[in-house]
């Protein structure tokens, strides 16, 4: 049975997104250019304790995490389905070009527990052709203090864009990780990651599907939070239980945008070029590291393109019940604890 965590729920995860810039440097690049077919490719945190490693083999393209000396993504799949394809992208590339880079700076939130954000981190790209359908992509791995982030960058095709209807990107977790799962606005269950509980929104995507983000518990006593960041023009991410994989979530693309209404569509068609979502993992050594690290989504966003921005008024928002004496609760208990919306929500 799934351990439901009663009171806790997704309503209690909210960020904001916003990302600062810092110059790029140029590093020596050692994996790329001289490892062999299958030997990983590797990028380091700028405090050296987070790992991103990135598999080129025959059979297509790995990936995992290491942090503190301890596997917490181990060696997983890495891809895209093509519409029409029977290989994921990736399977069977040729490996044309790498390059490391280093960037430092910082970044002054304009709300949120810290001042000031680290901008710090490494990054590699690698530079792929699929010869056989045509289209040359890039790999980019980044590794900051705070965690990983991976995506993919579709660079040129035969026609000018591309239709896609899923990933085969995965998150191996270490034997006996526990995930906390939940859906819409669902208690969260600690279970498993593939013991998480079925569900539906109403019009599709039935299965053990969890929303974003998922926290791990790994067996050493370190937490990781799987999200994305910088997702445009492309469907959710969901988690989802792996058929016949133990310790296994699957990156699942949301084929809905509403629930209990609204079109389905299992494919998608994107512009060349396009990146695709940065898939991240946020680590820390334990509960607390974790929650400190937790701007790595922002970091990752996309930069600001409203231009004056002044009107808006960060702040934390508590959501009441709709009754009147609920709504006059709730004001009472948003000014006791300098909260500075009241949310009334009839939808």
């Amino acid at each position: 049975m799934p351990e439901q965590i009663r009171g806790i729920s997704r309503r209690t995860v909210l960020k904001a997104t916003a990302v600062g810039g810092a110059a790029a440097l140029p590093l020596s690049l050692a994996g790329p250019a001289s490892a062999g077919i299958g030997a990983p490719r590797v990028v380091k945190s700028p405090d050296g304790r987070l790992l991103v490693k990135v598999f080129h083999t025959p059979a297509g393209l790995f990936w995992s995490v290491v942090h503190d000396n301890v596997e917490v993504v181990l060696r997983s799949p890495l891809g895209l389905r093509m519409v029409g394809e029977g290989e994921p992208l990736g399977a069977g590339a040729r490996l044309l070009d790498g390059a490391l880079t280093a960037s430092s700076g910082s970044w002054a939130p304009p709300y949120g527990r810290f001042a000031e954000l680290s901008t710090d981190h490494r990054e590699l790209n690698l530079v792929f052709s699929d010869e056989e359908r045509g289209i040359d992509f890039q790999i980019v791995a980044r590794a900051y203090n705070q965690g990983a982030a991976i995506r993919f960058v579709l660079l040129r095709a035969p026609k000018a864009a591309l239709w896609i209807d899923g990933e085969t990107t995965e998150y191996r977790l270490q034997p006996g990780s526990l995930v906390w799962a939940s859906r819409d606005e669902s208690d969260y269950s600690r279970v498993p990651a593939h013991a998480i509980p079925q569900t539906s929104n109403g019009v599709s995507d039935v299965g053990r599907l969890a929303d974003i983000p998922v926290t791990v518990e790994v067996p050493s006593g370190a937490r990781i939070s799987l999200a994305e960041s910088a997702r445009e023009h492309y469907p959710r991410l969901l988690l989802s239980s792996v058929v016949g994989a133990q310790d296994t979530l699957g990156a699942y693309l949301a084929t809905s945008a509403q629930r209990g209404g609204g079109p389905s569509s299992s494919s998608f068609l994107v512009a060349l070029p396009f990146e695709t979502p940065w898939r991240t993992v946020t680590v820390g050594a334990n509960a607390s590291e974790l929650a400190n690290n937790a701007d790595l989504v922002t970091l990752l966003g996309r930069p600001n393109i409203l231009g004056d921005t002044s009107w808006i008024r960060p702040g934390k928002a508590f959501r009441t019940g709709l009754s009147t004496l609920a709504g006059i609760q709730g004001v009472d208990f948003a000014v006791a604890r300098n909260l500075q919306y009241v949310h009334f929500d009839a939808g």
